[in-house]
């Protein structure tokens, strides 16, 4: 079967997946994937080809296509991969069809830089940092691990991420930190400028000095916010509970 939206063509087997819950997928992909449309010029590209398979199919694109994982086990958690030529993910499921919409877009977010043909590989906080961003997966759980190394004195700087080893930078915790990181940069240099330090990475090296400074109070406002409405909210319950108590 075949499913077009936009420039992206969706393959899968009907006899995989109970209809409703692809034709969900598709209306969630639809609205959502206009982040990336916006973002990127997509003139330049044909088409967009996702293959929507089960994680035994995945499992074998991805160690025919992959270098990283060819003489190792492919990771339970892998639920996409994508190459310059295609997009492999998971078959959606009635209880995460909303976050296999955003490995999708997570996924074609990686499948249009490859079609930039870049000169040298993108750095690895730049471009999971726009997959992360443009798919919004921004989870609760990775922004209070943020905030636990915050309260540890352990935050981290930007310049801890500009690595081009996939590996080390999960290890960095760089995926719980691009989200926020991507985000600071284009709202603050626009998405024009963000490309080029895409396209020419020593640029975006030649400013981490001012980029260290800039992000780590951003971040450092954020964090102060959300534990202040934290506070503010249990404190609430607390005046709540003496309240109940006297009445």
């Amino acid at each position: 079967m075949e499913k077009t939206i936009n420039k992206v063509i969706f393959y899968y087997e009907l006899s995989d997946i109970k209809e409703n819950i692809i034709n969900n997928f598709f209306s969630i992909f639809e609205r959502n994937f206009i982040n990336v449309s916006n973002f990127f010029d997509l003139n330049y590209i044909e088409k967009i080809p996702i293959h929507i398979v089960t994680k035994k199919s995945l499992d074998i694109f991805v160690k025919s296509a992959s270098s990283q994982y060819k003489n190792c086990d492919i990771p339970k958690w892998l639920d996409g991969f994508s190459t310059s030529r295609n997009i492999y993910i998971l078959l959606p499921h009635l209880d995460n069809v909303e976050e296999m919409v955003k490995v999708a877009l997570h996924e074609t977010v990686h499948f249009v830089i490859y079609q930039m043909k870049l000169k040298q590989p993108p750095l690895k906080v730049l471009d999971e940092g726009l997959a992360i961003y443009l798919s919004q997966q921004n989870s609760k759980k990775a922004f209070n691990l943020i905030v636990n190394e915050y309260l540890s004195n352990q935050l981290r700087n930007l310049s801890d991420f500009c690595i081009y080893d996939s590996v080390e930078f999960a290890q960095l915790k760089g995926y719980q930190y691009s989200y926020y990181i991507a985000e600071f940069l284009i709202l603050t240099y626009g998405k024009s400028i963000y490309i080029s330090w895409l396209k020419n990475p020593d640029n975006f090296l030649n400013e981490l000095s001012i980029l260290n400074v800039a992000f780590k109070k951003y971040l450092t406002e954020k964090i102060i916010i959300a534990i202040e409405k934290k506070l503010e909210k249990n404190k609430g319950t607390y005046i709540a509970f003496i309240n109940h108590l006297n009445y």
